[in-house]
Parts: structure tokens; sequence; C-alpha cells
């Protein structure tokens, strides 16, 4: 089972969430391998492409995607197009920067739960202009911000007027905080739009895609296996994680009903190279209750 899109050569694919198995030179097609698909389930990708600056206005852009079986006939067909509109007659320059790093199609960052991601936007204009920026508030928490314009949980708006006609130069720095819980893939989306006179005109997109690097929890143990009835025994757990950072680890233990738990030492944690943080349990007791005949 596969979904196949292919794309005109004036638009080329440039993200996806989930990425796809197979990207076509030039982003001209990209393939999702989906496996197994039982009765009843469902299923969404989340695609970005890119508008080539060779597209001729007034035309149209056909996007084919197709779902294919296991056999690779086709099941069925979806299809769009984009109309490309004449783009606004005024001088923009914007210049963006995530992490210090200049944007570029397709960017993607690679953080884990609890860090920052801090990103510059600046913009010169000769007309008025807004930036409008979209976000998921349950993966990313806008925490800082040094302009003026109207902000909420999941969006800003910085409106930039030009006065008459003159150019003007605005910068823009934002931090979000990467939230915690299971997902692994999020975006930034923002967007330049021209408000210099009659309808508003999207004018250029500088969308960043967030993949979050999951923990890797791992658990070990010691133990001397022989024990007598009536005696205490010890063991001694070890663990660690092997990947991004977690928020809420826990660890729980499942005693037989002839043993009883008496009490457990936890070491501070350590730093094992190569592994990320380690915490010892030490020794856990355990008192079996002895067999009777």
């Amino acid at each position: 089972m596969a979904v196949r899109s292919s794309y005109p050569i004036t638009l080329a694919f440039v993200h996806a969430h989930p990425f796809p198995d197979l990207v076509g030179p030039s982003g001209s097609f990209a393939v999702w391998e989906l496996g197994d698909l039982a009765n009843g389930s469902t299923g969404q990708i989340d695609v970005a492409v890119e508008i080539l600056p060779t597209a001729v206005p007034s035309h149209y852009l056909g996007v084919q995607s197709r779902i294919l079986d296991h056999m690779g006939n086709i099941a069925g067909n979806a299809h769009f197009e984009y109309h490309v509109t004449t783009p606004p007659t005024f001088n923009w320059e914007w210049f963006k920067f995530v992490e210090g790093e200049p944007w570029h199609p397709g960017m993607v960052v690679t953080t884990e739960t609890s860090q920052t991601i801090q990103v510059v936007d600046e913009v010169f204009v000769d007309q008025d202009a807004v930036l409008i920026e979209h976000w998921d508030p349950d993966h990313l928490q806008l925490i800082a911000i040094d302009y003026d314009g109207v902000s909420s949980r999941r969006h800003l708006a910085l409106g930039i007027s030009s006065g008459s006609c003159r150019r003007v130069h605005a910068v823009l720095t934002k931090t979000f905080h990467v939230e915690p819980c299971t997902w692994i893939g999020t975006e930034l989306w923002e967007e330049l739009i021209w408000t210099g006179g009659g309808t508003p005109q999207p004018v250029a997109a500088r969308p960043v895609f967030i993949e979050k690097r999951p923990s890797d929890l791992w658990i070990d143990h010691e133990v001397e296996p022989d024990v007598q009835p009536g005696q205490e025994a010890t063991f001694t757990l070890r663990y660690g994680n092997a990947g991004g950072f977690e928020s809420g680890a826990s660890i729980r233990n499942t005693f037989p009903v002839e043993a009883l738990f008496i009490g457990a030492v936890a070491d501070p944690p350590a730093l094992a190279e190569g592994v990320g943080p380690e915490r010892t349990l030490g020794v856990v007791g355990l008192r079996p209750l002895g067999i009777r005949e």
C-alpha cells in the first residue's frame, strides 16, 4: 500500500509530516509506503511545496495524488490545482534566521523537549505589509518576543507601515519553548502579506519544520537469582536515556505474592558518556514469605 504525489515542473516538494520514503529529482514527486491498512483505517499527510519563480501568473499547477494497493494498482485518485496569481508590485526583502542559521526552503530543525528555539526576522518593505506566524500551542510555546504586534498562544501578526512609500526596516525576535508529549514533528509557518492597497495578497512564506528527538529509555538489572525461604534478597536496577529529553520518566516494579518490598536506595543521577543521564537505584530488598508444605 502506497501513496504517490506528482508535481509539475514549476512546483517542487519541500517537506512533509510524515516524511516520504522516496522523493523524486528536484522534488518532482513523493512516495509514502503505508504498509497494512485495516478496515476503517484513516491517516493524514501534511505536505509543503514551493511554487518556483518560473511559475507563470494566471496559470494553474496541478498536483496528482494516488493510492496504490499491494499489487501496485491505482485504487484511488485525488487531484487539485493551485492558481498562480500576479504578485503585488512593491519592493521587499525578508531575511530569516533560526538558531543563528539562515533560512532556506525545506529547513528542518532538530530539537528536544524543554529546549528553546530562537527565530529572527528582518524585513525591508516600501509599502504596508503584515508578517503572520502560526504554530501548534501543544507543541511550541511563545515565551519571549520583542515587538508590539498582536499575539496569542497559536499565532502572531506584525504590522509594518511604510508611511509615504518610504523604505521601512523591521526586526522581530521570537523564542519558542519545545513542549513535552508524544509529538515528533511540527511546523512553524510564517508568511509576509502585502496590505498596501486593495485585497491583501501573500508575498512569500518561510516555513520551518521542527523535529523533536524522542527519548530512548532503557533499564537493566543485576541480581543473584538463587534465594532461600525466609532470607532477604537484593537486586540492582540501572536505567538511563539514550535519546532526547524525557520530562516524566518513572519506574514500576511488580513483585510476586511470595515476596514483599522492604526498601530501596537511589543514587544521584550520573552522566554516562554517550548514553545521557543515568541513575542507579541501588539495592532493593525482597523478603520471601517462605513455602508451606
